[in-house]
């Protein structure tokens, strides 16, 4: 994994973490996003969290990536389309990072 650029789900060392068949390879970027613990070059990263929740009948989810403290908000009307839209999302570089705000929030 590339710091703060995902060029590829290939880059980091993963994380004794088994996925099992929830993931499946579908959703390389996301797993790695989940599991990495460095990046390319080798430093040390913080792996991110993936919060899914069902609101008013829609699924939503939040990718927290803690390294940068950033958050991204998603929704699809199954799990399948909101994991595949944050993949997509991290593919091509349109994820909506917005600064994570509230009492969890890193002070600087």
């Amino acid at each position: 994994m590339v710091k703060k650029r995902l060029a590829s789900a290939t880059g980091g060392q993963l994380a004794s973490v088994d996925e099992g068949s929830f993931f499946e390879g579908r959703y390389p970027l996301l797993e790695s996003h989940l599991c990495d613990l460095a990046y390319d070059d080798g430093s040390p990263r913080v792996t991110s969290t993936l919060l899914l929740f069902v609101e008013n009948g829609v699924w939503k989810g939040c990718l927290c990536a803690r390294d940068s403290d950033e958050v991204a908000f998603v929704s699809g009307s199954c799990t399948e389309e909101l994991l595949t839209a944050f993949e997509v999302g991290l593919d091509r570089g349109v994820i909506d990072w917005r600064k994570r705000a509230g009492p969890n929030a890193k002070r600087r």
